[in-house]
């Protein structure tokens, strides 16, 4: 696979969704923090585990496809953040207990931003911090 010609080359998907004028995205495997899909799963998987066990296929079914159905909007919208603000560490540098510190912190403010990020330099007439 490390051949010039292959390099180069887009995968069947990534043809198939430029073809239908979409993008696909590969994540790096093992790193469940930059999938908020995962966090979703996870959710769903521990709302089934709740369910008192069962032998009956058809209540196994039910049970899974309500779990499936269970993960609120609002929780997805979280976990979409979460993903982000650990994507947005790595890519300032930082290792995995420092990104996941920072994707963990819960600011007070709505406005309020965060430190490593040179919001000053980028747009100095637009924010407000503490040296102004």
């Amino acid at each position: 696979m490390n051949q010039p010609d292959f390099n180069n080359r887009e995968s069947g998907l990534q043809e198939a969704a430029r073809e239908l004028g979409t993008e696909v995205v590969f994540l790096p495997k093992y790193h469940c923090e930059l999938s908020m899909i995962e966090q979703v799963w996870g959710y769903a998987k521990r709302d089934y585990r709740d369910n008192p066990p069962n032998s009956s296929s058809k209540k196994l079914k039910e049970n899974a496809l309500k779990a499936l159905e269970s993960p609120p909007i609002l929780s997805m919208r979280k976990f979409a953040a979460r993903s982000q603000r650990f994507a947005d560490g790595y890519d300032h540098g930082m290792d995995g207990s420092q990104a996941a510190a920072w994707a963990t912190t819960i600011f007070k403010h709505h406005r309020e931003t965060p430190a490593h990020i040179p919001y000053d330099e980028i747009a100095p007439n637009y924010v407000h911090t503490t040296n102004n």
